[in-house]
């Protein structure tokens, strides 16, 4: 008896056994299908913290190192330069002797210069010297006959008129004596039309020979001020810049000789691409570099801000830009004709909201977000300020600490659930 209860009890131990790893697989056979229903619509992204931090929108652009207090010289002959007398970075005084030029004819030129000059003065003081020419004695003379023979005719014709009035003389008489009256008319206005050309011509002639005297004065004046470059002397103190030519060179007018100036004062001119020139202003800092020391940084200052853009071809393209200056601290060791990057801090914000410029989105032309909360995506519009090279400022819409997603995938819609990688 005790045997077949024992065997009983251990048939139904083994069988509960069964029958409980049975409805074990059964529950972890639908946990499992579960678990693959729900991961099934879970979407992997990668997700960054909105952070708040220090943001400043900078612009950049390109620009030269220019002296603001400089005297460019120009050659105004042709000829040859002979002899330079001073070096690259020379110190120079006023006057100091500064190349030669050796100009062809300089000298032959010079002095018929000076003798068309004479020739023109003397030509001027004999035509004041003589009062009137001939053809205006002459004209004179036969304007004061004329109004004679006029003024008598007109006198008789008078009388005949009264005459004729009275009877005394026929109608025949009266206008033969009318007909001498428009004869001597006629005389005396062609005399006095002659007259006055007379007088137009020796005002003319005189005139031309004023302007004669002037143009010959002038000429040799630009003479002597060509020859003066045969010896060229600075005209004021200051340091040699650059040489825009050497020794056995060959120049024609207009062709830089030297520039002379001072390192006192250095600015940078520059051209800001349209699109930024609206954030650009006076006041601004910039963060200047340059290849030609490559391991410092100075800070300039923009002092000018151009009212009118100028346009640029750069590869096949056409585009407008703002010209710029920005000053130099003294004592800088930039020079006047390097190259300089510039970084323009055009707005500063001290606690500005970011995120990466990966987690905005446009929808409906809207900047949007997808912010995850419990491991689902919400589609969040924002407002959007300024910018870096890698963040976006956030203005509205998001918080200190939110979960933003990192380029969305295309199938992310409001309410995706999330897995962050």
């Amino acid at each position: 008896m005790a045997d077949s209860a024992d065997n009983r009890k251990r048939i139904f131990t083994r069988r509960n056994l069964v029958i409980g790893g049975i409805l074990l697989l059964v529950v972890l056979v639908v946990v499992l299908n579960v678990f693959r229903v729900m991961n099934r619509d879970v979407i992997k992204v990668r997700t960054a913290r909105v952070t708040e931090q220090k943001m400043e929108q900078t612009v950049l652009a390109s620009g030269r190192v220019v002296a603001v207090d400089k005297s460019v010289i120009y050659s105004q002959v042709t000829g040859t330069v002979k002899k330079i007398h001073v070096k690259p970075g020379q110190e120079i005084q006023h006057g100091q002797l500064l190349m030669e030029l050796d100009i062809p004819d300089g000298p032959q030129r010079l002095a018929q210069a000076r003798a068309t000059l004479a020739r023109a003065e003397a030509d001027l003081a004999k035509a004041r010297a003589s009062g009137k020419s001939l053809d205006l004695i002459d004209a004179e003379a036969a304007y004061a006959e004329a109004e004679a023979g006029y003024r008598l005719a007109e006198e008789r014709l008078k009388r005949n008129q009264v005459l004729y009035r009275e009877g005394a003389i026929s109608l025949e008489t009266l206008q033969e004596i009318e007909s001498q009256y428009t004869a001597a008319e006629n005389r005396f206005r062609k005399a006095a039309a002659v007259l006055e050309a007379a007088r137009a011509s020796a005002s003319a002639a005189l005139q031309g020979l004023e302007a004669a005297v002037e143009s010959a004065r002038a000429s040799l004046a630009l003479l002597e001020t060509q020859m003066g470059q045969a010896g060229l002397k600075a005209e004021r103190s200051g340091r040699v810049l650059s040489l825009g030519v050497r020794e056995g060179d060959m120049i024609m007018p207009n062709t830089i000789l030297i520039t002379v100036g001072s390192i006192d004062h250095l600015e940078i001119v520059a051209e800001i691409n349209e699109a930024d020139a609206l954030y650009v202003k006076t006041g601004q800092s910039a963060v200047i570099t340059s290849n030609a020391i490559p391991d410092e940084r100075f800070i300039g200052q923009i002092t000018g801000v151009g009212l009118e853009t100028t346009n640029q071809v750069r590869k096949e393209a056409e585009t407008s830009a703002l010209p710029v200056t920005i000053s130099l601290p003294p004592g800088t060791p930039l020079r006047p004709g390097y190259n300089v990057d510039l970084e323009i801090t055009t707005r500063v914000e001290e606690k500005a909201l970011v995120i990466p410029y990966e987690a905005l989105i446009e929808i409906d032309d809207e900047p949007c977000v997808y912010v995850v909360r419990d491991n689902v995506a919400h589609l969040q519009k924002v407002e959007t300020g300024m910018y870096d090279n890698f963040n976006i400022q956030v203005k509205s819409g998001l918080k200190k600490g939110d979960t933003v997603v990192l380029e969305p995938p295309q199938n992310l819609k409001e309410g995706s659930r999330v897995k962050i990688l």
